[in-house]
C-alpha cells in the first residue's frame, strides 16, 4: 500500500521547529531595533555635545565658567563648563556632559577638551 501525505505527529513537529525558528529570528529583530535606538541616541548626545564643545572656540567665550540648557527635542540635558587650566601658556579645559533618559534607564556621555585661549593666541 502506497503512503500517501504525512502524518498529524509529522505536521505538529514541523509546525513546532518552525516556530522556534520564527522565535528565535524575531527576537533577534526586536534587539537590532532596540540596539538601533540606543545608537541613535548617543549619535544625538554626540552631535549635541560636539556642538555645545564647538561655542567653546568662539571669540569671547574664554571667561565663560557654565551653561546648561536642553537640546531641540528636550530629551537631551547637557551641562558645559570651561576653566583656565593653565595661566601661562592660555590653555582652557572644557567639559561638556549630555544626560538623557531611555525608558528607565539614565545615560551620560561626557566630553573633555582642551583649547588656546583668546589671550594666548594674540
Amino acid at each position: 500500500m502506497a503512503r500517501r501525505g504525512f502524518l498529524l505527529l509529522e505536521v505538529v513537529v514541523s509546525i513546532a521547529i518552525l516556530s522556534l525558528g520564527a522565535a528565535v529570528i524575531l527576537r533577534s529583530f526586536v534587539s537590532s531595533a532596540r540596539a538601533d535606538a540606543i545608537a541613535g541616541d548617543i549619535l544625538n548626545a554626540t552631535y549635541l555635545a560636539e556642538e555645545k564643545l564647538s561655542e567653546f572656540e568662539m571669540p569671547g567665550r574664554e571667561n565663560m565658567a557654565s551653561e546648561n540648557g536642553q537640546g531641540d527635542d528636550g530629551r537631551f540635558q547637557w551641562l558645559s563648563g570651561m576653566k583656565i587650566s593653565d595661566e601661562d601658556l592660555g590653555i582652557a579645559a572644557v567639559d561638556v556632559i549630555v544626560k538623557w533618559r531611555r525608558g528607565n534607564k539614565d545615560n551620560r556621555l561626557e566630553i573633555a577638551s582642551y583649547f588656546e585661549t583668546v589671550e594666548a593666541a594674540e
